[in-house]
C-alpha cells in the first residue's frame, strides 16, 4: 500500500510538470547591425524565440549557422573575405514561421581593403624585340 501511494504521488507530480506551460519568449535578436573588416570572419548573434524560424540572405559571401530551428539559439554569421576597395553591404532575413509579423532583418557591412594596386590602363603592350631598357612598364 505504501508503494502504491508513492507511485500515485510520482505520477501526479509528473502530470503536473507535463501540463506546465513554457513561458513565451519575445522573438528578436540582440544586434541588428554588424560591421566587419575585409578579412571576414565570424559574427555571433543571439536569437530569442519560442517559435520556428529560418535565416536567409541573398549575399553569396554570407552564411548563417544554424540556418533554421525552433526556440532561442546562438547563431554564427560567417563572412567571406573581400578583395574590393569599397564597402559592401547585405541583409540577413530572420523569418518567424509561426508569425510573419515578427520577422526581422540584420545588416552586415564589410569594409574594403584600404590600399590596392590598380593599373591606369587595362592593357599594356611590350614589344618582343625592344631594347632591354624599353621592356618594362610602371605600375
Amino acid at each position: 500500500m505504501k508503494y502504491l501511494n508513492i507511485i500515485i504521488l510520482l505520477i501526479s507530480a509528473l502530470a503536473s510538470v507535463a501540463c506546465m506551460q513554457t513561458p513565451e519568449v519575445e522573438f528578436g535578436v540582440d544586434t541588428k547591425d554588424f560591421v566587419i573588416g575585409p578579412e571576414g570572419g565570424r559574427l555571433n548573434l543571439k536569437l530569442k524565440s519560442s517559435d520556428r524560424w529560418y535565416a536567409t540572405t541573398e549575399a553569396p559571401w554570407i552564411t548563417v549557422s544554424p540556418a533554421n530551428g525552433r526556440g532561442s539559439v546562438d547563431c554564427v554569421i560567417n563572412v567571406d573575405s573581400t578583395f574590393k576597395y569599397d564597402n559592401r553591404e547585405a541583409v540577413v532575413f530572420i523569418t518567424n514561421q509561426d508569425d510573419s509579423s515578427k520577422d526581422t532583418q540584420l545588416t552586415v557591412t564589410q569594409s574594403g581593403f584600404p590600399f590596392q594596386i590598380n593599373l591606369d590602363e587595362a592593357e599594356e603592350e611590350i614589344s618582343d624585340f625592344a631594347p632591354k631598357d624599353e621592356r618594362e612598364f610602371d605600375v
